[in-house]
């Protein structure tokens, strides 16, 4: 099973979960030059905190787990470190990112080492109570 490439879903322990689009990640706001965090990376992200709000979380809700569209990759994030540091990429050239650059969705945490620090094509972020099993493959995803 794959999850749906050309949205971002936040869900879980969320009083009121989303399934975000393009145009909806561009009217949050809060938008970000990556080149200026991490001068590997081209585009704009928006801030992980402003996706999470959106959702509000419950507040038991302690980590958010990370699911790839494939679902090769699932792992989780402390709440805290994804809200204070976390990037979603998802725009480059006023377009949406493309899959050969991790799009829809690319998760960075610039600093982590957590394996969530750079995730290719995100398709889920499930808030929840706890850290979460991870399937993270070998290597880079």
């Amino acid at each position: 099973m794959e999850l749906q490439a050309t949205h971002l879903v936040v869900d879980g322990l969320a009083i009121n979960p989303v399934r975000l689009s393009f145009e909806q990640l561009d009217a949050l706001g809060e938008q970000v030059d990556v080149a200026g965090v991490d001068p590997q990376y081209k585009g704009v992200a928006v801030k992980a905190n402003a996706v999470i709000a959106k959702a509000r979380p419950k507040n038991i809700a302690d980590f958010v787990t990370v699911h790839s569209t494939d679902m090769l990759f699932v792992a989780s994030v402390p709440m805290a470190e994804l809200r204070e540091k976390g990037l979603l990429l998802y725009k480059l050239d006023g377009k949406p990112l493309p899959r050969e650059l991790g799009g829809p969705v690319r998760l960075l945490i610039p600093g982590s080492t957590n394996p969530c620090a750079n995730v290719k094509f995100v398709g889920r972020l499930e808030i929840r109570r706890g850290k979460g099993v991870d399937t993270v493959p070998k290597g880079p995803h």
